[in-house]
Order: C-alpha cells, then structure tokens, then sequence
C-alpha cells in the first residue's frame, strides 16, 4: 500500500512539475445560478472554486468543489424546503478555440431542510454528481451553460426533496481566473 501511494504521488509531481508539459493552466472562482427540474422549477445559486491542469493545446483536466442551494416551496404545507448540494468534481475540458464543453463526474453530500411541524429535519446523504458543461472562454472570464447536472443518492433517498433519488438541474455560471498561465511545448 505504501508502496502504491509513493507512485501515485511521484506521479502527479512528474504531471505537475514536468517542463514538457504544456497547456492552460489555471485557479478560478465560479458564482453559479440554477434552476431545478422539479415541479415548479425550484430557482437557487451558489459559488465554486476550480482548478485547471493542461494535458495539450486543446485539453486539460478539471477540479472543482463548491457549494449549491435551492428553495423548495412545499405547496401541500406552504412551508419553505432547501436542498442543499456540495459537489467535489473532476472534469475533462475539451476546448475548440474559445469554445469548450466538459463533462464532469464527482461525489459529494446531498442535503436540506424541511418543516417538520414546528421545527426543520436537516437530513445528509452521500451521493455521486454529474454533468455537462458548454462555455466561452475570453480572456480572463468565461461563461458556462451548465446543460444537465444531477445528484444521484447513493443511499436511501429523502423524497421529500430528491424525486427516485436524484435531484437535477440546469444552469448558468460566470467564471473569473485568479491566474491562467499557457505553457507552450518546448
């Protein structure tokens, strides 16, 4: 096992700190606007944090995590209900010029609040996130459709606020680079 890890770690030094490298490298904020795909199209928003690794002129690996938030209101009860998600995703950008488009695969917690008749149940899962992405990328800005993102339970479900376990959305970000270094091949 340690053994295992040591190789893995000189790995991604070799990934990072090799000169033959090149590609976008870069670290960006991401504010994020969304609205689900339950009934009533549940409007929410959030903030992600992402980082950008270059594999070659056109592609690089992606890291993002961040934090989503949706209100839910519960017409039965007339009570306010919040879902709230934290992804952590790795993703594989593919750009064409200063158009790209990345899919994106993670894991993260799943979790809300509902009234439960005078106080609120808070419940947590763990489930596996997805999506795709489609942006414009100009200088040190970009812009993304988030085309389809979902949350997949991975335990029992809460049906009060995931529809068969799973909570999907679309949705909107802007994104601002802290720092976008291009290595080009030597």
């Amino acid at each position: 096992m340690k053994k295992n890890l040591l190789l893995l770690m000189l790995l991604l030094i070799n990934v990072l700190y090799v000169s033959a490298q090149h590609g976008t490298s870069a670290f960006s904020i991401e504010p994020n606007a969304g609205i689900s795909w339950r009934d009533g199209g549940a409007i929410g928003g959030g903030v992600f944090l992402k980082g950008q690794l270059g594999l070659g002129n056109r592609s690089s690996v992606t890291l993002s995590a961040g934090y989503l938030s949706f209100g839910q209101d519960n017409k039965n009860t007339g009570k306010n209900d919040q879902v709230r998600l934290v992804p952590v995703m790795a993703g594989y950008k593919y750009s064409m010029g200063a158009f790209y488009i990345e899919p994106k695969v993670g894991v993260g917690e799943i979790g809300g609040r509902y009234d439960i008749g005078g106080d609120y149940a808070r419940p947590s899962e763990f489930g596996l996130f997805y999506g795709l992405g489609a942006g414009w990328d100009f200088n040190r800005f970009y812009l993304e459709l988030n085309l389809s993102t979902g949350a997949q339970s991975l335990e029992s479900g809460q049906d009060r606020y995931l529809k068969n376990g799973q909570y999907l959305f679309s949705g909107i970000k802007a994104g601002f680079y802290f720092f976008k270094r291009q290595r080009e091949k030597k």
